[in-house]
């Protein structure tokens, strides 16, 4: 069964693969640079907002082709306008361990990247070229400072995040516009697997442990990374187990702690897992208590279904008696039972409640937000506390293994606010952009610049007439019946639209209007027709959309529509 699926996903990834390549050839109608890095003064980039809404402060990350020796610079083609940006030396690889000088062979940074931050208006492309200021050298730029002379602060011009000087773990979260302070404490640990452990059973041992129990537990080694206005970083490496680096970064203009974790499982029948410890209390009163049962309050929190709908979850709702079957499994059901899948395309896991101090209660309610690019498994085994599964390594002898030992990156988004619908509100928002990613596409500048001059340094865009509520969002706008190449013409696209809140997420969470027309606007073409069809495209029993006709979604509803264009 692993096998079939393993086969179906290379075939998969390879489709994908060649679909983008022709989607990059066609709108560019130039050669393209396969290599997908940036070599400064030869290479420019385009990129594609496919979404409704302007985007405004987003972060590229590109890498280039090899350490520079001048000062780089982005610049928005367009305008001529020298844009925000550093270049990002690779994360420092070696660092003292138990004594002896240790090099971490296994990580992924080993890259020069460039950042810049650019504004990218709806439905339309954007082309930025990287140049090279010849009279500037590179040296004494910013680079990353370690140890002794790390920092245990890090900001953007919204969050700041501190960092213990003892153990040099993540210790609060501060939103710098409102003073809203989250303790927060992180650290990674591992579950050992048990007997019936496998690809398709999550079943530990009922002890964690802090990345196993002859490891150290605290970062060997502790860097940071700063350009105001920019980004700031911080780096931990860990020497064992599973080889493990951490890149938290705060970008100016972002509410959320970006993190990417790089690791490889290197022993068998481990379990790792990130947890966050915070001091919010959402418990509730157990309404489920029984004779298994003594605690008198459960945590409570929301984990999506499908990246969309958000499900009221309860710790240890269930009582688990154990059974001659789980006596066999020698499973603690309080850990397996209460995890939960973060299904979606980011997933998410949230919680909320009020901030507990040693004395008492603040006042204010507070949330926390953690969303996840790929599917993990996710629970709240106490007081707020959030733990995401990484990674499994699983060495089951009935042959449903999971045996990967390839190095992995996970990245995940952390949300804190003192307005669990103002939570809600940057979730449902960033969610919607990480769905529809801005994807660089490298290609030569001379092609650039030649189609440039063709077209009189116009793109043939989409265009938006009015502002589109944040609230909604462009799920796909697919041509129809095109089933060959995207050269054939076809005057017909099918447009799906939904309304990305859920109601009793606070005042976003309401009924949206809007015309069809505000999507769909460019030069020269306008909608001659359109029916509203079910959500598989199908026209059966379509009804006719009038052309000044308010659309209406309701929190979390998506409707499709096949649109016929013509010139005007």
């Amino acid at each position: 069964m692993t096998r079939d699926l393993d086969v179906r996903l290379v075939a998969s990834a390879a489709a994908s693969q060649r679909m983008l390549s022709n989607t990059r050839k066609d709108t560019l109608l130039s050669s393209l640079d396969n290599n997908n890095v940036v070599t400064p003064g030869k290479t420019s980039i385009s990129i594609w907002n496919g979404m409704v809404q302007d985007r405004i402060n987003e972060h590229i990350v590109v890498e280039l082709d090899e350490a520079p020796t001048k000062m780089i610079s982005v610049v928005d083609a367009s305008t001529g306008k020298k844009l925000p940006s550093t270049v990002v030396p690779p994360v420092p690889t070696k660092w003292k361990f138990k004594g002896g000088d240790l090099s971490n062979s296994y990580a992924n940074s080993t890259s020069w990247t460039i950042i810049f931050i650019a504004d990218f208006p709806a439905l339309s492309h954007s082309t930025f070229h990287v140049t090279i200021e010849n009279d500037i050298p590179y040296k004494n730029m910013p680079n990353w400072a370690c140890g002794k002379d790390s920092l245990n602060v890090i900001d953007s011009d919204l969050l700041r995040a501190t960092f213990d000087k003892m153990t040099k773990r993540l210790s609060s979260i501060i939103d710098l516009s409102t003073t809203f302070t989250l303790d927060v404490t992180q650290e990674y640990a591992e579950y050992h697997s048990t007997k019936g452990s496998s690809a398709y059973q999550f079943l530990p041992n009922r002890t964690i442990f802090p990345f196993g129990e002859s490891y150290d537990v605290l970062p060997a080694m502790f860097c940071t990374f700063n350009v105001p206005g920019v980004v700031s970083r911080v780096a931990q490496t860990y020497a064992e187990p599973h080889h493990l680096r951490e890149i938290i970064s705060l970008y100016n203009g972002k509410f959320h702690v970006e993190t990417t974790t790089e690791f490889s499982m290197s022993i068998p029948d481990r379990e790792l897992v990130t947890r966050y410890k915070t001091n919010i209390d959402n418990t509730e009163p157990n309404h489920y208590f029984n004779s298994t049962s003594k605690v008198d309050h459960l945590p409570v929190f929301e984990t999506d279904s499908n990246g969309y709908l958000m499900m009221r979850r309860v710790t240890n709702k269930t009582a688990w008696v154990e059974t001659a079957h789980e006596d066999y499994f020698h499973v603690a059901r309080p850990v397996a039972g209460n995890f939960y899948p973060l299904s979606g395309s980011p997933g998410a896991i949230r919680i909320n409640g009020k901030r507990k101090s040693e004395t008492n209660y603040d006042d204010d309610t507070s949330a926390v937000a953690f969303l996840t690019d790929t599917a993990h498994g996710a629970a709240a085994l106490q007081m707020g506390w959030i733990e995401v599964m990484l990674g499994r390594r699983v060495d089951e002898k009935s042959g449903i293994s999971v045996n990967d030992t390839d190095r992995v990156t996970a990245n995940n988004w952390m949300i804190v606010s003192n307005s669990s619908s103002e939570v809600a509100r940057i979730h449902r928002e960033l969610a919607s952009s990480i769905k529809t990613p801005l994807i660089p596409i490298m290609f030569p500048t001379s092609s650039a610049m030649q189609q440039n001059d063709e077209d009189g340094g116009k793109m043939k865009d989409l265009k938006i007439a009015s502002k589109i509520p944040n609230s909604i969002h462009l799920l796909s706008l697919d041509r129809v019946g095109v089933e060959t190449t995207i050269h054939e013409k076809s005057n017909n696209v099918l447009l799906r639209v939904a309304n990305i809140y859920q109601k009793n997420e606070g005042p976003h969470a309401t009924d949206v209007s809007f015309k069809l027309s505000d999507l769909l606007l460019t030069s020269g073409i306008c909608i001659s027709e359109s029916v509203e069809v079910p959500l598989n495209g199908v026209a059966v029993n379509a009804r006719k959309i009038a052309a000044n006709e308010m659309i209406t979604l309701s929190p979390l509803q998506i409707r499709t529509f096949d649109v016929v264009l013509k010139e005007c």
